[in-house]
């Protein structure tokens, strides 16, 4: 297809926008190291930020969390327990607060899953 007058006008104007906003982001930059340089107590301030944790404390976490992804509480008056992947309570009923177009495309995406299963991954031949 033919490139048009226009899209090549708008390529040449957002590669000049881009030029313009570099000169600014390096500017930003720039200030942004000389402020860490400046402040001393950088690594004092990181280690107020943010905790280290070892690798196994994460796996630990990580193993926790994906048994509490399998059912999620919802605390209502009545409790419910919903399934994280079917989005569906223990009767089959989606939550109140989900709309109907993202009713359908839940049960879509939930039809694709077991159309996926069984099938399987199959190479596509051309």
């Amino acid at each position: 297809m033919a490139k048009s007058i226009r899209s090549k006008h708008r390529r040449q104007m957002r590669n000049i926008k881009r030029q313009k906003f570099a000169q600014k982001e390096l500017v930003k930059l720039k200030a942004t190291v000389m402020r860490d340089i400046l402040n001393k107590d950088s690594e004092n301030a990181m280690e107020e930020v943010c905790t280290m944790k070892s690798a196994s404390e994460i796996k630990a976490n990580a193993e926790e969390m994906k048994q509490d992804d399998i059912n999620m509480e919802v605390t209502s008056g009545t409790s419910q327990t919903y399934n994280k992947k079917t989005k569906k309570d223990e009767h089959g009923q989606y939550p109140v607060w989900m709309n109907q177009r993202a009713i359908h495309k839940q049960r879509k995406k939930n039809i694709n899953a077991k159309k996926g299963a069984k099938k399987g991954k199959k190479s596509q031949k051309w």
